[in-house]
């Protein structure tokens, strides 16, 4: 009986070892499908981008031009405010609370009612425009004017949406302009009986450079 020599030994199990090697380089996907780069597979088609959903903003200013229109604003930078034309009309029968004075003060003040105020004092809303577009030439954006109108008549907050607006140069001129308002007196007297002391009014804005 021959024994194997070392020599011989040591090189089967080399072989062995390198069979074994070999075999683990190979990888083989755990599910059966094909490899990624696997020769005649298909390509990955890309994802698509996702959409981004509208924000509280956008949605809120959506249902708000459901109800009423954006007043226009179109100005160079070179413009007098005092001298454009007027934006907007206001929309419907137009009725306003100040001419009715003389006759009674009315319990709420109407959409065109505050609007109308909007535009005899548009003047300022331009001026506010030019000095942001003297830092920025091409700035447009929408904004939401929000209102807290007294019973006076007088502006007790102002507020403008979105905040990217209310912290640039026309949102800081608006909120410093818009208090000096002046709008009809009202009784705030509701046919259940309640007395509201303040109207709250939001209006949309549409800014670019013309």
């Amino acid at each position: 009986m021959h024994w194997p020599t070392l020599v011989a030994l040591a090189a089967s199990l080399a072989w062995g070892g390198s069979t074994l090697f070999a075999g683990a380089v190979v990888a083989q996907p755990a599910d059966g499908a094909k490899p990624t780069h696997a020769e005649g597979a298909d390509p990955v088609p890309p994802a698509e981008p996702t959409k981004s959903a509208p924000d509280a903003f956008d949605r809120r200013l959506a249902a708000l031009k459901k109800k009423i229109a954006p007043i226009q604003v179109r100005m160079a930078p070179e413009d007098d405010p005092e001298t454009l034309p007027d934006g907007s009309p206001p929309t419907g029968p137009v009725l306003v609370a100040g001419q009715r004075l003389g006759i009674f003060t009315p319990p709420m003040l109407s959409p065109d009612d505050v609007q109308l105020v909007i535009q005899q004092n548009i003047a300022d809303v331009r001026r506010c425009y030019k000095r942001q577009l003297r830092r920025d030439p091409g700035w447009s954006d929408r904004l939401i004017l929000d209102l807290a109108i007294k019973r006076t008549g007088r502006v007790s907050e102002v507020g403008v949406a979105p905040r990217r607006v209310q912290r640039a140069v026309i949102g800081r001129c608006l909120m410093r302009a818009v208090p000096r308002w002046r709008f009809p007196q009202f009784t705030g007297e509701t046919e259940d009986g309640v007395t509201h002391e303040v109207l709250n009014a939001s209006f949309p804005f549409d800014f670019a450079p013309r």
